[in-house]
């Protein structure tokens, strides 16, 4: 089974807002993608592009006394939700086993990407299996969802496909003993087993929510219902299960000669 969600381009184009964050921050875009439910495949008429990015900053800058802020955040016309990260910021999270990130280097909506960079991301990840973070992580996806929307009565029917997706994911890992779960909810589906009774709520919450920005509140669906709870019990027992994780030697010194390859990049883009 798979699912092809209609997806157009941005009201805006914003490779020159990305451009500009370049020239005014001093930076270099190394990779920039999009996140939220576009990449996740169920957006809405009106859903905001949120644009996720990945930058260096000249060796000097690293030099300072007193550290810089590694975050850059807009919020532009058109929709545009733009936020990024600093290089060095990325690498600890890969390091420590962070989920944000993977998604980003999986989304099938990608804007820019220094490949030979990017390509040394997505590896120093391999190296970095980090599945108990993973476990973790998505159970707490759902617990959320859960715990604010899910149980009471009517249902936000919205809001059932953010826990959907986290589930379909800890189902992914149950199933493949390694590899990077795909972002989007079309590859998860056509990856793993999904009953017809899952399948035919699921289907129904998609094409609803491709046709409307609310789709309003509704009675509990018995097999999502069943769906996310099994998932989010057995990642549960899988995340205490799994062996905690630490980066090897070889990880850390790819991720000090990524961090040094990404600040000679931006040297030789260095706006001042």
């Amino acid at each position: 089974m798979s699912y092809q969600f209609p997806s157009g381009a941005p009201a805006i184009d914003p490779m020159p807002h990305l451009a500009n964050i370049e020239a005014t921050e001093g930076v270099a875009l190394i990779f920039a993608a999009e996140s939220g439910s576009r990449a996740w495949g169920f957006p809405s008429p009106d859903s905001d592009w949120d644009i996720r990015f990945i930058y260096a900053r000249p060796t000097l800058w690293h030099l300072q006394i007193a550290p810089g802020r590694d975050v850059i955040e807009q919020q532009l016309p058109g929709d545009l939700d733009l936020a990024g990260w600093d290089m060095r910021k990325t690498l600890g999270l890969i390091l420590r086993g962070n989920c944000t990130v993977r998604e980003w280097l999986a989304s099938p909506i990608i804007y820019m990407s220094e490949d030979r960079l990017v390509e040394r991301l997505r590896s120093l990840c391999d190296l970095v299996p980090a599945r108990r973070s993973a476990w973790h992580h998505y159970v707490r996806l759902i617990e959320r969802v859960c715990g604010q929307w899910l149980r009471r009565s009517p249902v936000n029917l919205k809001k059932y496909l953010y826990a959907v997706r986290p589930a379909l994911v800890l189902r992914w890992l149950r199933t493949h003993a390694e590899g990077t779960p795909p972002m989007d909810i079309g590859r998860l589906v056509a990856e793993v087993d999904v009953s017809p009774s899952e399948w035919r709520e699921l289907q129904d919450l998609l094409d609803q929510k491709a046709r409307s920005s609310e789709i309003g509140m509704g009675e509990a669906l018995p097999a999502i219902d069943a769906m996310i709870a099994n998932e989010r019990a057995l990642g549960g027992a899988a995340a205490l299960a799994e062996p905690q994780e630490a980066a090897s030697r070889e990880a850390l010194a790819n991720a000090r000669d990524l961090m040094i390859a990404a600040s000679a990049f931006a040297d030789k883009k260095d706006h001042r």
